[in-house]
């Protein structure tokens, strides 16, 4: 692989990472928020705590797995290869 073409990947990566890390900053800020609003008494506010709360995790996930690929394509860790298995 090309250098340029290394650098556009570990570029576009990064920007994936803070993206989705953003994103989930964002949704963890409005799950507290309404969740306080829904403990005043507000009683819809719990939907879009639980909502808030479910997109929270799957992006704090996608942001772990492009953190991983972010890593890999930088050096810092070796792409994991299992070894196949011996046939018997």
């Amino acid at each position: 692989m090309s250098a340029m073409r290394r650098a556009l990947r570990v570029v576009v990566l990064l920007v994936a990472v803070l993206g989705t890390l953003g994103g989930w900053l964002g949704l963890v800020l409005y799950a507290v928020d309404a969740g306080e609003s829904a403990r005043a008494g507000d009683t819809g506010d719990w939907w879009y705590v639980g909502l808030a709360t479910v997109g929270a995790i799957v992006l704090l996930l996608v942001g772990i797995a492009l953190g991983r690929r972010l890593a890999v394509a930088l050096g810092l860790v070796a792409d994991y290869v299992p070894k196949r298995a011996k046939r018997r």
